[in-house]
């Protein structure tokens, strides 16, 4: 619904449908609501998406789709956006939101989402993901189709590739493991995935 972000209580309905199936949820912004504070000459999916993104988990934590959908894995883009890098922040300043979220909870919530690597990899960025959620909630993203192939190729894969943060393991569990895990169908018989 435009407007609303992800776990506003008027998409309960859809949410319960989701928890039933024990549905992964992908989620990843493509427009932002507003326009109002847009800076002149910076597209949107440089800030604007890790944003969204970051407000789309914190608005399913504050809401507590999370707690009442137990059963939906969602996905967050961009390595979560900023939300990984302010969980510090929700935790201190969560008890004066509405509703309130308990720092307790903070942590327990983060490690809920997966997160895709999607545009945020880098040596100043990883520590951060991975200091709050480990490596074993991170996914391969490629950000494809809205970031274009030769981008992909070119500088996001080999930057995952390349990330001194990151140890050969934790490569392997980002790269396949990770996702094999969540969508066992994956690790089957690929003749007949």
């Amino acid at each position: 619904m435009k407007g609303l972000y992800l776990g506003h209580p008027s998409q309960d309905r859809i949410m319960a449908e989701l928890n039933e199936r024990s549905a992964v949820v992908s989620t990843h912004p493509m427009e932002v609501p507003g326009g109002d504070g847009d800076l002149p000459g910076v597209p949107p999916y440089l800030c604007d998406f890790l944003m969204d993104t970051t407000r789309a988990g914190i608005s399913l934590i504050m809401n507590g789709t999370l707690d009442r959908f137990p059963n939906i894995t969602f996905i967050l883009p961009h390595g979560g956006g900023f939300l990984p890098y302010i969980a510090s922040r929700l935790e201190v300043f969560g008890g004066h939101l509405t509703p309130k979220v308990e720092a307790a909870r903070v942590r327990d919530h983060l490690h809920r989402f997966y997160y895709d690597t999607a545009g945020p990899m880098s040596p100043s960025a990883t520590p951060s993901l991975l200091s709050v959620v480990g490596s074993s909630r991170i996914l391969y993203g490629s950000d494809w189709p809205p970031t274009p192939a030769h981008l992909v190729t070119g500088v996001t894969a080999p930057a995952l590739d390349n990330d001194p943060a990151l140890d050969e393991e934790q490569r392997r569990s980002i790269n396949r493991d990770n996702a094999q895990r969540l969508l066992p169908a994956l690790a089957g018989d690929r003749q007949h995935v």
